[in-house]
């Protein structure tokens, strides 16, 4: 290895990063944190936690700022429901499909490199959507959205486990989970805003995102060392990569229309481009995700015969061997459908049953958003004394208990007070839980 770099060695591979100056903060709060096991946290990590905590801020807001603001949209461009709910699901699908891969070349040709490439097409995308001035245009920025969201969320978090190590960890991942959660519930507050605000328009639900990723951009060029993971027996997986985009694009695609062009017979005609969906007797939907079905059958096998080959696969399915690893997965999965799920539901049920406005929708959920951010570092102090797998059972059960509730409770006349102590408490289970997710899961490697 040359002189100015620095690796950390596991088995064969090494994660490489551009060296710093001996008397770096960086590198002195490194070892001393690997070392003695504290939890102090030098200047230029909070940096780089601030920058990776903004970029995935701006990218999970995304998903749900439009949400309150569709209604003004399709009265401003002149479209159907239908067409409507490819403004959230496109995004969506591009961002699912292309996740993993792009969480895999980051790896390989560099993650602040490919972070960065990330928040810059995702800019781009937040720019052609403030300015479109129809659904044709909105939908090629959604796509260019997804896309970049898809390089640089799995970067933040290659990034945050590079940079923090030991007990100090723990608080980072209590705090970028904060961010994730609290900005997910925060999306249609801000969407309400902009859209009820006389001074804005739903298009700064978009182009909020420029000046906060131009930040992000200055601030990875200043603060974020290169690294990447380096495997001398690694070969880019193509045959991995062309079956899991496939794979997932068919089954989110068929997920995602089935309500409206039918899971098992068409329900109604599909047509794009002037081409139209052939068959009666089985849906589109159906067909799609049958295939996203194989397709991910044949990468699983792929993957596992590649590594039984002693090469490098881009999904190392060894890892579900381990407990932790497998309930990881399926807590995350559980935790971020509850999350998306009920803010989505809810911003529909406030305003057309209870008739509330878009921007005191996005007030009714402030409580949940503020109980996120409070209880996801406080779950990362927990997890030193108690370990992460008890404070993310207690999450879940807080966001079950919550979940029964709230469902509970729901009709056309319940009073809106009666909202804010559940979703206090579903704020608080979903801090707990998904702060420690990830480091529990990242342990189990």
């Amino acid at each position: 290895m040359s002189e100015n770099r620095a690796g950390r060695t596991s088995n064969d591979a090494t994660v490489v990063s551009e060296a710093p100056e001996p008397s770096s903060t960086w590198e002195t709060g490194q070892k001393e944190q690997g070392s003695q096991g504290g939890t102090g946290i030098e200047r230029k990590q909070i940096l780089t936690l601030l920058i990776l905590c903004l970029s995935l801020a701006i990218i999970v807001l995304d998903a749900t700022i439009v949400i309150v603001a569709l209604k003004t949209i399709s009265i401003d461009f002149k479209i159907s429901l239908k067409d409507l709910e490819w403004i959230t699901s496109l995004y969506a699908l591009i961002f699912g499909s292309f996740i993993l891969t792009w969480g895999k070349l980051s790896d390989e040709f560099g993650r602040r490199r490919i972070f960065a490439a990330g928040i810059s097409l995702f800019v781009l995308g937040s720019i052609i959507d403030g300015v479109s001035s129809n659904l044709t245009q909105m939908l090629v920025g959604r796509v260019i959205q997804g896309f970049g969201a898809a390089m640089a969320a799995p970067a933040t978090l290659a990034i945050l486990t590079t940079t923090f190590t030991g007990k100090s960890r723990n608080i980072a991942f209590g705090i970028w989970g904060a961010t994730a959660g609290a900005a997910a519930v925060l999306g249609p507050l801000l969407g309400g805003y902009f859209t009820s605000d006389p001074t804005f328009t739903w298009r700064w639900a978009f182009l909020i995102n420029v000046p906060i990723g131009a930040v992000a951009l200055i601030g990875a060029a200043l603060a974020i060392r290169e690294s990447r993971f380096k495997d001398p027996s690694y070969t880019t997986d193509y045959g991995g990569l062309a079956l899991i985009t496939l794979g997932l694009s068919a089954l989110l695609f068929g997920l995602i229309e089935g309500q409206t062009y039918g899971w098992l017979t068409e329900s109604q005609p599909f047509s794009i481009l002037g081409q139209s969906w052939p068959f009666t007797n089985f849906s589109l939907p159906a067909f799609s995700i049958a295939s996203g079905v194989v397709l991910l059958a044949a990468f699983a096998y792929y993957d596992i015969r590649r590594a039984r080959k002693g090469r490098v696969p881009l999904f190392d399915f060894s890892l579900l061997r381990f407990p932790g690893f497998r309930f990881g997965l399926l807590t995350v999965f559980i935790v971020a459908m509850g999350e998306f799920g009920a803010v989505f539901i809810f911003s529909i049920y406030f305003q057309t049953v209870q008739g509330l406005s878009a921007i005191q929708t996005g007030i009714t959920f402030l409580p949940m958003a503020i109980s996120v951010f409070i209880f996801a570092p406080v779950a990362g102090a927990l997890a030193n004394r108690f370990g992460p797998r008890w404070i993310v059972t207690a999450g879940m059960m807080l966001e079950a208990v919550a979940l029964f509730t709230i469902f509970a409770i729901t009709s056309t006349s319940t009073p809106i007070y009666y909202f804010y102590p559940v979703l206090v408490v579903y704020g608080a289970g979903v801090g707990l839980a998904i702060s420690q997710l990830t480091s529990e899961t990242w342990r189990q490697r």
